[in-house]
């Protein structure tokens, strides 16, 4: 979907996505796949749906990470954040559908670790 690579500024986010590079610091490449995505959220709002449906594949590819981490559930916090605050978003139905699968996506797995950290 990338086809270039986002410029990253780390003063730019907001302070509350931090979290989320907090969890993966520890992995370079996950790190710039972190920051990269985390620009797409700040800066994008045409594409929106392609940049939730991506968060949707982040969360799945790295719920790993998040579970074993100290701060993990803090992380999914802010996901599931992202996805509602994308479902009352003014760009569209399609935006807020595509925020909806993802929460319900990401609450779910929440869910099937209820005994662990989550």
């Amino acid at each position: 979907m990338r086809k270039e690579k986002a410029s990253y500024a780390p003063a730019l986010l907001p302070t509350a996505y931090e979290i989320l590079r907090e969890v993966v610091k520890d992995y370079p490449s996950l790190l710039e796949s972190t920051d990269q995505l985390l620009v797409e959220l700040t800066a994008r709002r045409d594409g929106r749906e392609a940049v939730l449906e991506e968060l949707r594949n982040y969360a799945l590819r790295n719920f790993y990470h998040h579970d074993h981490h100290e701060k993990g559930p803090e992380a999914v916090k802010v996901i599931l954040g992202i996805f509602l605050e994308s479902v009352t978003a003014p760009e569209g139905r399609r935006v807020r559908a595509a925020a909806v699968v993802g929460q319900d996506f990401v609450a779910e797995i929440e869910g099937h670790h209820a005994g662990d950290q989550f």
